[in-house]
């Protein structure tokens, strides 16, 4: 008896903390967005696209409201130029350590990001209007 009561606590644990939870379409197609344009197939620890978004790494889902609320992918080898990340519920954004390059972008549907590390890349320009991320 012991033991099934585990295992539902288990399998309820697994679905709050986002693991299984499915998130909106347009998440998923920002994150694939990123994963294409940054050289995916070559990350350290890529992603299997077959698979749900709450199980890529790096990937952090809130899963009352079914969006992404972090990705952190530093030190993966991300190569390439940074989308314009449509990520409207993302608070927290860590890309540092990699070979990401070109102009930045502006940000613009990111309104609730709280944390930015773009350490140690290549990019040609910084930041210059913060007006889109109040919170950060």
């Amino acid at each position: 008896m012991n033991f099934f009561r585990l295992f539902w606590v288990a399998i309820l644990c697994a679905a709050l903390s986002g693991a299984w939870a499915q998130v909106q379409s347009t998440d998923s197609l920002a994150l694939v967005a990123l994963y294409n344009s940054t050289g995916g197939p070559n990350w350290f620890r890529n992603w299997d696209l077959t698979q749900p978004v709450g199980t890529w790494h790096g990937i952090t889902i809130d899963a009352v409201r079914r969006r992404v609320n972090q990705v952190d992918l530093s030190s993966n080898n991300l190569v390439g130029t940074l989308p314009d990340l449509a990520l409207p519920d993302l608070v927290r954004l860590n890309l540092g350590y990699n070979t990401l390059s070109g102009a930045l972008p502006t940000f613009s549907s990111v309104p609730r990001l709280q944390f930015l590390s773009l350490r140690n890349n290549q990019f040609s320009s910084g930041l210059t209007d913060w007006t889109s991320m109040p919170l950060l």
